[in-house]
């Protein structure tokens, strides 16, 4: 990826994933946000890589509706809820990937 396709995109993974390590997703997360994407990565503790589907599909049908639902926009401190203590990442600003203090 060279360039920001404008569109949001969200990446939700267990940090248990025997699949996909968690650390490419961080890196992947890193460079997108390196060139403008608009970009949220959800880590759930201890969830392998399809142990994290029933925890986040409310989360991520929740955040599906606020970008395609115009009238459904999420407060700015909406967090997912399907774990209490899931790590939620965001590119803060254009060319930075933080992760937020608790």
């Amino acid at each position: 990826f060279t360039t920001s396709s404008g569109i949001p995109l969200l990446i939700i993974q267990g940090t248990a994933d025997e699949q996909i390590p968690p650390i490419s997703t961080q890196l992947l997360a890193t460079h997108l946000c390196s060139i403008g994407t608009n970009l949220e990565r959800w880590m759930y503790p201890g969830m392998s890589h399809t142990g994290v589907i029933p925890v986040s599909t409310q989360d991520m049908l929740t955040w599906m509706n606020s970008i395609f639902n115009p009238k459904s926009i999420l407060p700015p401190a909406w967090h997912p809820t399907g774990l209490s203590n899931v790590l939620d990442q965001n590119c803060s600003t254009p060319g930075g990937f933080t992760t937020p203090s608790p």
